[in-house]
């Protein structure tokens, strides 16, 4: 047991956070993506002011949905300038970049495998798991005890569907039923090792496991 603790500890407080920068550009080009498939193309090179402040809140949606949940600013969201300025670089290849540069390393195949869209599908599903966890950890530190970690780690984790009937179409735009079940499935396990069972299951083993579970289902249709 003590093995399995220590590798589970290495891969989510030792390797994880090593790649933290990799795995959110990852989620910004993810988003991006979503907003910019979200209408025409030739919507956004018509509508260029809306089509890039669509794409930031995109990109923020989840973040946007927590800090209301949490009471915290909406705003404070939006002003990070590394994520507007990720974001804008991202927007920009996807939809002006000549030969449409981004689309065909996307579509890039080696035998039946697309190499590129598949790192993008594996690093963005990470993110979203550590981001449920991590989404959890900040309601409990608000919440002790409280099982509203569970719908807080759900909607941080990218699972804004779970509350599309309070914050309408825009909740399902960023999200959807698969990425919202898999934030679920992350966020209440790992809600219910930390709040009942805190000294005899380790939250990083759990966190673990459902890498281990969700992060193949989610790859598998890219693999063939």
């Amino acid at each position: 047991m003590d093995m399995v603790k220590g590798f589970t500890d290495t891969v989510v407080n030792g390797l994880l956070p090593q790649f933290k920068s990799e795995l959110e550009y990852a989620y910004i080009i993810s988003m991006v993506l979503l907003a910019v498939n979200s209408a025409e193309r030739s919507w956004h090179k018509e509508n260029i002011f809306l089509s890039f402040h669509r794409t930031l809140l995109f990109v923020n949606g989840a973040a946007l949905v927590m800090a209301i949940c949490l009471g915290e600013s909406p705003v404070a969201q939006l002003a990070d300038m590394g994520m507007i300025t990720t974001s804008l670089v991202v927007w920009w290849i996807a939809l002006f970049a000549p030969f449409d540069v981004l689309n065909k390393a996307l579509d890039f195949k080696v035998a039946d495998v697309k190499p590129v869209l598949l790192l993008l599908v594996i690093m963005t599903s990470l993110r979203q798991l550590v981001a449920a966890s991590a989404a959890v950890d900040a309601s409990l530190v608000k919440y002790p005890g409280s099982l509203v970690a569970v719908l807080l780690g759900t909607i941080g984790g990218g699972g804004t569907y779970a509350v599309a009937g309070v914050f309408g179409d825009f909740a399902r735009q960023i999200s959807s039923e698969t990425v919202t079940k898999n934030a679920f499935i992350a966020s209440l396990l790992v809600s219910l090792s930390k709040i009942f069972f805190p000294t005899c299951m380790c939250a990083n083993m759990v966190l673990t496991v459902c890498i281990l579970l969700i992060l193949p289902l989610n790859v598998s249709p890219h693999c063939c």
